[in-house]
C-alpha cells in the first residue's frame, strides 16, 4: 500500500508540472496595431487582445543635422524605436581651439591661443617665444637643423636704436665656421631683436646660406671671399629703413645663383664672382653700384625698366659680355663702367645720356657697333683707349675729343671728325697704328701734344680755322707724306713732326710773309725729312 501511495503522488506531481509549463508558454505579448497614438513623452495603442496600452518612448540617436560651431550649438535628431516619434535636441558649442607652436633653433614659437583654427576668432594675443638653442650632436652639428653649433665661433652685438632701445642684432664670425650650410636664426635669446647685419667674410667652408624670410631691418650682409659659396637667396626686408641692397659677395668665385627680392632699389656687390653667368634684376632696381658686377662671369645683361644710374666700374672686366643695350631710363653712366669687356661687340647708348665719362669703353673687344648719344659735347678721357674698335661715327655737336680718348686703338683704321669739333686734346689718337684716314674738322682750332703720334696717317689737311699744333702732335708717323697747313696758323711747337721720315715738305696756304709771322719752334721739324715749306708765293728752304 505504501508503494502504491508514493507512486500515485509522483504521478500527481508530474501532472501539476505539465500544467504550469503550458501556462508559461502561452503568456500573451502586446503588439501595436494601426491605432498607434504618439505623445511628447509616450505613445498609446489598443492591443489585438483588447487591452489598452500606454508606454514611455524608447529613443535612439539618428545623428547630427546641424553642426555646432565654436560659439553656436548644433542640433541632434532622436527617434522612438517603437513608434517612430522624432524630436530635436541641441548640442553644446565646440569652444575655440588653441594654436601654439614650440620654438626651434631656427624659428621662434608662439604662445597659446592666438586665434581659433575653425572660425579665426582671436581669443588671446599670442606672443613670440624665443628660439631654443641648437641641439648639438656628437659631431658638433645640430640634430634638428644640421647647423654647426659652435657658437663660440660667432660674436653677437646688440645695436642701439635712436631712442635708446636695443632692437637689432649683428652677427660676426669669430673664427672659421665648419658647416657647409649656414642657417641664420631669425630671433636671438629674448625673441624680440631682429638680425640686422651679418658678417661672414673669408669663410672657406660655406656653400649655402639660408636667411629667413622677412627678418632683416636693413639689407646688409657681408660674405666677401667665401670662395665655396654657391647659392644665395636674399629675402624681403622686415620694415626696411633703406631699400638699398647692402649685401656684398666680392670674390665668391663659385657663386652661381643669386636671387634678389622685389622692392630693392640697388644691386648687391658681386665683384669677381666669375661663376655667375646671369642674374635676374627686379624692375624696382634704380641703381647699379660701383664695382657691383666688375670681373663677374656675366654673359648678358637684362637691365631693369626703372634703372636710372650705372655707377663707376659697374661692369668692368666682364669678359663674357658681348652686347649691351642701355635703356632710355638711364640718365647717368659712370667712369670705366664697361672697361675691359674684351668680348664686347655691340653697345648702344640712349639719348638720355648727356655726358660720357672717363674710360667707359677702355680696353674693350673688337667693337663692331657703337651707337653714341646724339647730344653729347665731348668724347671723354680714355673713352675707347686700348679697345679694338675699327670705326666710329662721332655725333655732330661734339666740341672736344679729350685726352687719350682713342689711345692705343690698334684696329682703328679711319675716323671722321665732325666740323663741330674745335679741340683734339693730348694723346687722343696716339698709337692707333692702323689709322690711315682722318677727315679733320673744318672748325678745328687746336691739336694738342701727341694727338696723332705713332699712327699710320698718310695725309694731313688742316682747315683755315686751326690756330696751333702742340708738341709731338704727328711725331713718328712713318707713313706721313703730305701735310697742308692753313694760313691762319699761329704756332707750331717743338717736335711736331719728329721722326716723320717720309715727309719731305710742308704745304702752306699763306704767303712767305705770312709764314714768317707763324711762331715755329726751331725744333718743330727736328729728326724729320722736311727740308722746305711750299708757300702760295714761293718756297722756303729749311
Amino acid at each position: 500500500p505504501r508503494l502504491e501511495r508514493a507512486q500515485r503522488l509522483l504521478e500527481v506531481s508530474d501532472e501539476v508540472s505539465d500544467e504550469v509549463s503550458d501556462t508559461v508558454s502561452a503568456e500573451h505579448v502586446h503588439a501595436p496595431g494601426d491605432n498607434m497614438r504618439k505623445f511628447t513623452t509616450n505613445h498609446a495603442y489598443t492591443c489585438e487582445c483588447g487591452e489598452k496600452i500606454r508606454e514611455n518612448h524608447s529613443f535612439e540617436s539618428l545623428g547630427i543635422i546641424v553642426e555646432p560651431t565654436c560659439t553656436a550649438a548644433g542640433t541632434a535628431l532622436f527617434a522612438c524605436k517603437v513608434c517612430g516619434f522624432e524630436y530635436n535636441s541641441p548640442t553644446k558649442p565646440l569652444g575655440h581651439d588653441s594654436v601654439a607652436s614650440a620654438s626651434t633653433c631656427i624659428e621662434h614659437g608662439l604662445s597659446e591661443k592666438k586665434e581659433c583654427t575653425r572660425c579665426s576668432a582671436v581669443t588671446q594675443k599670442q606672443a613670440d617665444l624665443p628660439f631654443v638653442p641648437h641641439t648639438p650632436g656628437e659631431d658638433g652639428y645640430c640634430t634638428y637643423c644640421t647647423t654647426w653649433t659652435n657658437y663660440d665661433g660667432m660674436k653677437i652685438y646688440y645695436d642701439e636704436h635712436e631712442n635708446g632701445e636695443y632692437i637689432g642684432v649683428s652677427i660676426i664670425a669669430d673664427g672659421e665656421i665648419q658647416s657647409d650650410v649656414l642657417i641664420i636664426p631669425k630671433y636671438f635669446n629674448d625673441g624680440s631683436r631682429v638680425v640686422k647685419t651679418i658678417f661672414f667674410e673669408d669663410q672657406k667652408n660655406i656653400k649655402k646660406v639660408i636667411i629667413p624670410e622677412n627678418f632683416l631691418r636693413y639689407y646688409t650682409g657681408y660674405f666677401d671671399n667665401c670662395i665655396n659659396l654657391e647659392e644665395i637667396v636674399i629675402p624681403q626686408a622686415l620694415d626696411p629703413i633703406s631699400t638699398d641692397c647692402g649685401y656684398r659677395f666680392d670674390n665668391c668665385i663659385n657663386l652661381k645663383k643669386v636671387v634678389l627680392p622685389d622692392g630693392i632699389t640697388s644691386t648687391p656687390g658681386l665683384r669677381g664672382c666669375v661663376a655667375l653667368k646671369s642674374i635676374d634684376l627686379p624692375d624696382s632696381i634704380e641703381r647699379i653700384g660701383i664695382h657691383d658686377f666688375s670681373g663677374s662671369g656675366l654673359e648678358s645683361i637684362d637691365f631693369p625698366k626703372n634703372l636710372k644710374i650705372i655707377e663707376d666700374y659697374a661692369f668692368e672686366n666682364c669678359v663674357g659680355i658681348t652686347e649691351v643695350v642701355i635703356p632710355e631710363s638711364v640718365t647717368n653712366i659712370g667712369s670705366y663702367a664697361f672697361a675691359g669687356c674684351s668680348s664686347l661687340k655691340k653697345i648702344v647708348f640712349p639719348n638720355s645720356i648727356k655726358n660720357l665719362k672717363i674710360g667707359m669703353l677702355q680696353n674693350t673687344g673688337k667693337l663692331e657697333e657703337v651707337v653714341l648719344p646724339s647730344n653729347i659735347k665731348s668724347i671723354p678721357i680714355s673713352f675707347l683707349s686700348g679697345s679694338l674698335i675699327e670705326k666710329l661715327d662721332i655725333p655732330s655737336g661734339v666740341l672736344v675729343i679729350e685726352e687719350h680718348a682713342f689711345y692705343g686703338c690698334k684696329e682703328l683704321k679711319s675716323i671722321s671728325i665732325p666740323d663741330t669739333v674745335k679741340v683734339i686734346e693730348a694723346g687722343a689718337f696716339t698709337e692707333c697704328e692702323k689709322l690711315l684716314d682722318v677727315k679733320f674738322s673744318s672748325g678745328l682750332k687746336y691739336i694738342y701734344d701727341l694727338a696723332f703720334a705713332k699712327t699710320a696717317i698718310k695725309e694731313v689737311k688742316l682747315s683755315d680755322g686751326l690756330l696751333g699744333i702742340n708738341m709731338y702732335a704727328f711725331s713718328e708717323c712713318d707713313k706721313l707724306t703730305s701735310v697742308t697747313l692753313p694760313k691762319r696758323l699761329e704756332k707750331i711747337e717743338r717736335f711736331v713732326f719728329y721722326g716723320c721720315e717720309k715727309l719731305f715738305e710742308i704745304s702752306y696756304e699763306g704767303t712767305m710773309a705770312d709764314w714768317a709771322k707763324v711762331n715755329v719752334d726751331v725744333e718743330a721739324f727736328s729728326n724729320s725729312s722736311v727740308t722746305k715749306i711750299v708757300c702760295s708765293d714761293g718756297v722756303i728752304e729749311l
